[in-house]
């Protein structure tokens, strides 16, 4: 672990460095509501993953993808992604309006 700490120093805006910093997920208000399908998109989403990695992760086909984006967005009253993110990770000042 102290060779790969050391060797991603000279890399410090590596996705893998990033991974490490990452703040912890907060469940946010409404997740219960999600569906099984779009809880597991929910926790893909705030990963970081596009919706052609959700696709591959869950073995279904981005179309599907896109529609459980669009209900957790819906239910969870956020616009986009980054926002959905701020808000999970507890970086967002306000929820969307």
């Amino acid at each position: 672990k102290e060779r790969a700490a050391t060797a991603l120093g000279v890399y410090p805006r590596s996705w893998l460095v990033e991974e490490r910093a990452r703040p912890p997920v907060q469940p946010l208000r409404g997740v219960e509501l999600l569906t099984a399908s779009q809880q597991a998109v929910y926790e893909q989403l705030v990963l970081g993953l596009s919706t052609r990695d959700i696709a591959r992760q869950l073995n279904r086909s981005e179309f599907t993808i896109r529609n459980h984006v669009k209900a957790v967005f819906k239910t969870l009253g956020v616009k986009s992604r980054a926002s959905l993110v701020a808000r999970a990770t507890g970086t967002a000042a306000t929820p969307d309006t």
